[in-house]
């Protein structure tokens, strides 16, 4: 057993109730004893009872009063403790449940970007993302309640062997195969759920999948109920047929040893009636004998369950504890200490920068080289698939690259302070993410630092197009959005663009990158969002990402990727002259953007392109 992770437990326990911890104790040291006391008084008051039958004592009446009164009043107050206690372990469960699942929650949101694409963390979320107080304190009330099961047993121990030791022998002989049963059954327990975790989250996907309202049209319009259904079925059965076939091993082994007890306990019955021939013993005497033989039993079982049961409560621990320090990737970042003044920054470069996904050994970009000059709008362009949202999470700092550096001036971005980076380049991706909150928290989660300024997200609003269609809506910008919550509004895809593109401008970044965020769109719809995006731009730098070629003709140089490689450079019409790929590609979506794909415009018809 990992006492290491006990205590590690314990502490954690501690810093949030340390006075939870003493009346705990105290509590133990009393619980402990009350067994032993309560048996004496029994002994007393059956006596004293015999001693009225037998001789009509009138003392012993009152002894019997008094005896009575004592066993009420022990009642009451171990019964006022225990429920004090159930109330105190509740409180500081809630308290361990909310500190727990913030730890799991900011582990998971700071990690690198890249452990999202692995496997075993997911894995390993989905074993500790349940972790509750109660699992944390488990530890904790096993030794309070070992302490109290060891005093248990040690004040019956002595008044075994001062009757006799072979009612010793017996009470701790049927200890050993429990303890042994126990622990073997902790462990296959924990590692049953470590290797079904896999399938277990697939069996709660396909139920979000049944469940969610944003799966349900697609769900209902290709018939995948009943497929889906059975799926989730046999995936369930599989999980539970396991389990089950664990518990029936161990509820057997149970049931074996629960017949040695008895047969222990029979053994010292017999012992007890030889004792009783072979020297005086009162009723009383027969009576707690007994009682210490099954108190004694008892008490050692529930310490070999006790023990078992901390080692396996220290696996899921030291898992919860592992999941918070564990590295699933080597880190290649150096220092972070370098805060970046960006409206100084005159470009970015990439030096054959190079990447590949965990596990992967193709490199989704290979080589890649070019400056970004401030002020510049630079469109990459290629095929869906070619490294472009690689490309951009790599510029954010979102992935380590494998190979080769990227440079803001002349600092290596791993030395950047990672706050430098996010509160100054701004993204707007593909499937950016429409939160069921108020259109203010929607724009305001661009800047959380000033989301409660209404003035400057109304003017990030404005600037988008925003604006016109929210001051129609019943609540303005405290208008819910969408249903999940309650009675929200659904926006429009193109109105949804709208509020991302206001989200990111309400951040106010020097550079702004735009990942394919229009590709919803129609044409037209997206030609007139890069259209309107002139004004909002002016003095920032800015990279178009798209697999269509709208944006690419506002760009000042386009860059066209291909299976991770930068295979053309240069402005539109150079491009267009080359004949090569970015040709093959303008030609062929041609026809939705212009009639005369080879006209020629000023830079400033460059940003005012009709359809």
């Amino acid at each position: 057993m990992n006492f290491k992770t006990i205590m590690a437990a314990i502490k954690f326990v501690i810093k949030i109730d340390k006075q939870w911890l003493v009346f705990s104790i105290c509590i133990s040291c009393f619980r402990g004893i009350n067994p032993l006391i309560t048996l004496w008084l029994s002994k007393q008051l059956i006596d004293s009872i015999v001693e009225i039958l037998q001789h009509k004592a009138n003392s012993s009446y009152a002894d019997v009063f008094w005896i009575l009164l004592a066993q009420v009043l022990i009642s009451i107050f171990a019964a006022a403790l225990r429920k004090i206690k159930e109330l105190l372990d509740r409180s500081i469960e809630i308290k361990l449940n909310h500190d727990l699942q913030k730890m799991i929650s900011k582990k998971a949101s700071t990690v690198p970007l890249a452990y999202y694409d692995l496997p075993e963390f997911h894995d390993h979320m989905e074993r500790i993302k349940g972790a509750q107080g109660s699992r944390f304190l488990s530890p904790i009330k096993g030794l309070l309640s070992l302490a109290e099961s060891i005093i248990t047993t040690c004040s019956f121990l002595i008044f075994l062997i001062s009757t006799h030791w072979m009612l010793t022998i017996l009470s701790v002989l049927a200890a050993i195969p429990i303890m042994v049963m126990q622990t073997k059954y902790g462990k296959e327990r924990f590692w049953f759920q470590y290797t079904q975790t896999p399938l277990a989250r697939e069996t709660n996907y396909i139920t979000n999948l049944l469940n969610e309202r944003d799966f349900a049209k697609e769900i209902r319009l290709f018939g995948l109920q009943e497929y889906l259904l059975d799926r989730w079925s046999k995936k369930f059965k599989k999980n539970a047929s396991e389990s089950l076939k664990l518990l029936r091993k161990e509820k057997y082994s149970q049931i074996a040893l629960d017949g040695l007890t008895a047969i222990l306990y029979a053994c010292s019955v017999g012992v007890i009636v030889w004792l009783a021939k072979k020297k005086t013993l009162t009723i009383g005497d027969f009576v707690a004998i007994g009682q210490a033989v099954q108190g004694t039993q008892s008490s050692i079982n529930q310490i070999s369950v006790l023990l078992s049961s901390l080692y396996e409560e220290n696996l899921y621990i030291k898992d919860f504890f592992d999941f918070l320090d564990y590295e699933y990737l080597p880190s290649n970042s150096k220092t972070q200490e370098i805060q970046v003044d960006w409206s100084f920054v005159d470009q970015i470069s990439l030096k054959n920068v190079s990447f590949k996904y965990p596990g992967q050994t193709k490199y989704s970009l290979k080589n890649v080289s070019f400056d970004i000059k401030k002020g510049e709008k630079i469109a990459i362009v290629g095929e869906n698939g070619s490294g472009k949202t690689t490309l951009v999470k790599c510029l954010l700092g979102l992935y380590d690259i494998t190979e080769g550096r990227i440079f803001i001036d002349n600092i290596d971005i791993k030395e950047v302070k990672q706050n430098s980076i996010r509160e100054n380049i701004t993204a707007i991706f593909q499937d950016f993410v429409k939160y069921p909150f108020s259109i203010s928290d929607n724009i305001g989660f661009g800047n959380v630092k000033n989301i409660h300024d209404v003035e400057q997200i109304k003017l990030a609003s404005c600037k988008s197009g925003a604006d016109v269609f929210i001051r129609k809506l019943p609540d303005e910008y405290e208008t819910n959005l969408g249903q999940l919550f309650g009675d929200g509004v659904d926006l429009s895809g193109g109105q949804w663009q709208k509020i991302a593109l206001s989200r990111a401008l309400f951040r106010n970044g020097q550079v702004v990158i735009l990942d394919e965020p229009t590709s919803a769109l129609d044409p037209k719809a997206e030609m007139e969002v890069f259209g309107n995006f002139k004004t909002l731009v002016k003095d920032k730098t800015v990279i178009f990402i798209s697999h269509r070629l709208a944006a690419a003709r506002l760009a000042d140089r386009i860059l066209v990727l291909k299976d991770g490689q930068v295979i053309e450079e240069g402005n539109h019409q150079q491009l267009m002259n080359l004949g090569k790929e970015y040709y093959k590609m303008f030609m062929s979506q041609a026809r939705w953007y212009i009639s005369d794909v080879e006209s020629e415009e000023t830079e400033e018809e460059k940003w005012s392109i009709q359809v």
